[in-house]
């Protein structure tokens, strides 16, 4: 978990100290897959672009959404070494809601799914 303060999206905010009152939102989550150019032409036809229209890069780290908004689904591969870290991104299950109309995750066996809620 990391805490990133996106100073040019998030209101301005007089503190002393970082709390948990302090946070605002979930800004990222990841999606590891050991499919990722399948899972990204996914999110691509759902409507969840490669930020700045770059191609997908099935090797590294890909931010996926609107970058105006703050919030980035990450779309990366299994074993790539996490930044200032020494793990690696294993398949995880996860789901996640989409602005209240598209659920999508990796299930327990490493599946991509999605649906409209």
């Amino acid at each position: 978990m990391e805490f990133i303060a996106r100073h040019d999206i998030n209101p301005k905010v007089e503190v002393d100290t970082f709390s948990v009152h302090t946070i605002i939102d979930i800004g990222e989550m990841n999606l590891t897959t050991d499919d990722l150019m399948y899972v990204g032409k996914q999110l691509i036809t759902i409507g969840i672009p490669v930020r700045n229209n770059e191609k997908l890069d099935e090797t590294s780290l890909n931010f996926m959404g609107e970058a105006d908004d703050g919030v980035h689904l990450l779309l990366g591969p299994s074993k790539r070494n996490w930044f200032f870290s020494t793990k690696d991104a294993i398949v995880s299950p996860i789901v996640i809601e989409i602005n209240d109309n598209i659920k999508l995750g990796i299930d327990i066996n490493g599946h991509f799914k999605w649906e409209k809620i």
